[in-house]
């Protein structure tokens, strides 16, 4: 029988609606499939991705030990929140109406309302909570989630550590838009963007809609296009997105030192053909962007200080040796000059990504929450409060 799913995210950053999307453009066998952002349904109206910010500006600090420090230890989080379901309670109206067989969540804050709606409701379906960073942090809903679908063999030890049972975690990797896994044409892609056909191509993602989640990684690029001019090999291509300002700033850079190897893009629907065509990609740590860099096959070098879970991914992906880190600018002249021009170096990078590749990530999430069945609980540690102990972390945060 073909089921009901809902899926749902909410929009603080792009990343957890980028993962939304693309475990929606491939269900399949379901009856009926709805999308929806988590902030749609709260009493308090307000902008997502600039409360995003936050995640760089003064409160960065306080986010980083929220994301890093909080529930990861022996204490850990259950699940649901008086808090989520006050903010949140137009949304039990709407899972009432339509009544899911199984729900997938790309943010602890969704999964969280959507474990608290099912003990309101009395509904019975399957909550699969789909973390979309090189680590889970402390406040999904642990006990309540029927499946973690996670990235990483040490995201399962994490999980484990908190008292969340093997038979309820699944590796599956960061759901990606399968345009990312695809061959392209590159001498036809770069005769589309305008790009020479006898150099290497470099994509910097440097811009959205909002420009504050980028301010660590554009303070590092500063000063670099002066220098990117003497590196005749290569052939930058700055994508800006719909940040108009930043845009026009780097056209009056490039003029100013006639980089004629310096393309300024701003939004485009078609970064997978350009990513194919790079030999490699300058980018924050963001944990969607570098899933679609290693679902390109393409090496990174992460650019600028990240916190909480961009830090962490930061770690991991250097950790093994899938990426470089550079925080100024001369750091991202050096390392960009010996990745691109030892081949020992470039070709170590391609392979450690090959072995983190998921080429299946999105269907292998919607596959294991369809095969989900009404299960017995009596497993799930007690809690109060939503609160209860757990073992020995595994990781040190």
């Amino acid at each position: 029988m073909k089921q009901k799913v809902l899926i749902i995210y909410a929009s603080t950053g792009s990343g957890h609606k980028t993962a939304a999307e693309s475990i929606f453009t491939v269900c399949e066998n379901v009856s009926d499939v709805k999308i929806v952002d988590l902030l749609d349904y709260g009493i308090v109206k307000f902008n997502g991705n600039r409360a995003a910010n936050s995640y760089t500006g003064i409160a960065a600090p306080l986010h980083d030990i929220t994301w890093r420090f909080n529930f990861t230890g022996r204490i850990n989080w259950g699940g649901n929140s008086i808090f989520g379901s006050l903010l949140f309670r137009k949304f039990k109206s709407f899972i009432e109406e339509f009544n899911p067989d199984v729900v997938i969540c790309t943010h602890m804050m969704a999964a969280n309302v959507v474990a608290g709606a099912r003990i309101k409701t009395g509904l019975s379906y399957k909550i699969v909570s789909v973390p979309t960073d090189y680590e889970t942090e402390g406040l999904w809903p642990h006990q309540e989630t029927d499946l973690f679908c996670v990235a990483t063999e040490s995201m399962i030890d994490t999980l484990l550590s908190r008292n969340v049972p093997r038979h309820k975690i699944v590796l599956t990797g960061l759901p990606v838009n399968p345009a990312f896994l695809k061959n392209y044409n590159k001498r036809t892609t770069k005769q589309k963007f305008g790009l020479p056909q006898n150099k290497k191509i470099a994509v910097i993602m440097a811009g959205a809609s909002e420009s504050r989640p980028y301010v660590n990684m554009r303070r590092a690029l500063d000063h670099v296009i002066k220098y990117f001019v003497d590196m005749d090999w290569m052939h930058f291509v700055f994508c800006t997105g719909n940040d108009s300002d930043y845009k026009k700033k780097l056209e009056a850079e490039c003029k100013k030192y006639n980089a004629k190897n310096i393309s300024v893009l701003d939004y485009t629907e078609d970064m997978a053909q350009l990513m194919n065509a790079s030999v490699i990609a300058l980018c924050k740590s963001g944990g969607m962007t570098v899933a679609e860099c290693i679902s390109s096959r393409l090496p990174m070098l992460l650019i600028g200080r990240g916190y909480a879970q961009e830090h962490i991914n930061t770690r991991y992906l250097t950790g093994m040796g899938a990426a470089y880190h550079a925080d100024t600018y001369k750091e991202i002249i050096e390392l960009l000059c010996h990745i691109t021009s030892t081949d020992t170096v470039y070709n170590a990078l391609k392979v450690n990504i090959e072995h983190l590749r998921h080429k299946n990530a999105a269907y292998d999430i919607v596959k294991n929450s369809l095969k989900l069945k009404v299960s017995d609980d009596s497993d799930k540690p007690k809690s109060l409060l939503g609160i209860y102990i757990g073992k020995k972390p595994i990781h040190r945060r």
